[in-house]
């Protein structure tokens, strides 16, 4: 699982987008990718993610916001993935500490 603040196309998010295809290509695994908001501008890579992976939008402003936490635990029991891949210190510190530390997850 794939855990990211948006999908608009920086460094981040398009090296994301990469590895998600090529896990995709050779079949290695399947992706989840969780985004606090996705943005409806054109240049997302929102329309590319959901080709490759299952694409959850949080819709919430804040990785540190109740709301955020409530959706991610809920999330979390029903995707039951094996690892977070959490792409930013924000999203490390909220989302890897939920999975870490109520669920047993590993996360990077």
């Amino acid at each position: 699982m794939h855990v990211v603040a948006d999908v608009l196309p920086g460094g981040a998010e398009v090296l994301m987008a990469q590895i998600i295809k090529r896990q995709k290509e050779n079949n290695s695994c399947e992706s989840v990718v969780v985004s606090l908001e996705a943005h409806g501008e054109e240049n997302s890579l929102r329309p590319d993610l959901e080709q490759v992976a299952t694409f959850h939008n949080m819709e919430c402003s804040s990785f540190f916001s109740a709301d955020f936490r409530n959706k991610f635990k809920a999330l979390l029991k029903k995707e039951k993935p094996d690892v977070i891949h959490a792409w930013s210190y924000d999203c490390g510190l909220v989302a890897g500490a939920i999975a870490r530390f109520s669920y047993g997850i590993k996360v990077v």
